[in-house]
């Protein structure tokens, strides 16, 4: 433990030393990666200038903006992006997208990150650590996005079909109502033969999340890790049942081997992610919140040890005067009193 406390801290000082700097690049980059596979939609290419100027703008969006206005913002683009390959195609993307931000997005801004996290996860082939994360931090409000993100790939794909059906190149006035009809038989089509896996893939991802959440808030011996392998178990054998039974999506359709590796490594990222939340940090004084069945308690933790800057622990003294614990610290700082 006290290997990860010097890693942990480590990394906090040099990410303290430029604390402004490292958050905005740190937002720049998710915004830049989120809006380079919006801007994927586009009729121009993954590399080109028109490209790259809308994954800069979703950097600087998400640099300046909150999550909310980001996800707005995420939404409006990728309808211009769809519509600029097919009118039809950004019509469709511009009506989903609202529906989504009115009945979800607008209420949860924050957990709906989760729904673009997995989106972009895709990509590569790890969308796993999202319902993984959403089990130990967010609990059964996290299902919602998880689950319309397995709806979102599967309804990209529809949308690229409608774009090779009708491009924005013969869009013609006089054919838009015949248009609009295939489009509608192209999105219906669609939905109805990815629906079985649809359902059964969010099924199997909500039931990890709430295994993982229920485990984790029982307050037993490294809950954490037990939610992460419950979950990791309960991921693989789901989805793999689920190809068996041709009940699949292509939001995890990697096979039996593929899903095995992408279930294994999302794992061993949300559990570094827990290693090094779950870690104290002896220098300061911090407020720690635990509940159990009844109460919820708020402690403030007093550090008993201070971590010089060549990471070697410094005892600290303790003694009792008058009901007051008082810590004296063996560095030159001046000593500090707790109640």
């Amino acid at each position: 433990m006290k290997d990860y406390l010097v890693l942990r801290n480590s990394i906090i000082k040099l990410y303290k030393k430029n604390e402004p700097a490292s958050e905005s690049a740190v937002r720049f980059l998710a915004g830049f990666i989120v809006f380079l596979c919006v801007a994927s939609f586009m009729p121009y290419g993954l590399i080109s200038l028109k490209t790259l100027a809308v994954a800069v703008l979703g950097g600087v969006i998400a640099v300046f903006a909150t999550p909310s206005i980001f996800i707005v913002s995420a939404g409006i683009i990728l309808s211009v992006c769809a519509t600029l390959s097919s009118i039809e195609a950004g019509v469709a993307v511009a009506v989903f997208a609202f529906i989504g931000y009115l009945m979800y997005g607008r209420i949860f801004p924050k957990e709906s990150l989760l729904f673009v996290a997995m989106v972009v996860l895709y990509k590569l082939r790890l969308p796993f650590i999202v319902p993984l994360i959403a089990g130990i931090y967010v609990g059964p409000a996290g299902i919602v996005p998880v689950c319309a993100a397995v709806f979102a790939v599967d309804f990209a794909y529809i949308i690229r079909q409608i774009i090779t059906a009708l491009p924005y190149s013969e869009f013609t006035v006089s054919g838009i109502l015949q248009d609009s009809m295939t489009a509608l038989k192209y999105l219906y089509e669609g939905i109805m033969s990815y629906s079985r896996g649809i359902i059964a893939v969010s099924a199997v991802l909500a039931v990890g999340i709430i295994v993982s959440w229920a485990i984790n808030t029982s307050f037993t011996d490294r809950e954490k890790e037990k939610g992460i392998l419950s979950n990791g178990i309960i991921l693989f054998l789901g989805i793999v049942i689920c190809s068996i039974l041709s009940y699949t999506s292509r939001a995890v359709s990697f096979g039996i081997f593929g899903t095995l590796i992408s279930v294994v490594i999302s794992m061993a990222v949300c559990y570094v992610i827990t290693i090094f939340d779950c870690v104290k940090d002896y220098d300061k004084t911090e407020k720690v919140q635990f509940q159990d069945s009844h109460y919820v308690y708020y402690v403030k933790a007093v550090p008993k040890i201070e971590f010089a800057e060549n990471n070697k622990p410094k005892k600290s003294k303790i003694k009792v005067e008058d009901g007051f614990r008082k810590v004296k610290k063996t560095s030159n700082k001046k000593s500090n009193d707790f109640e």
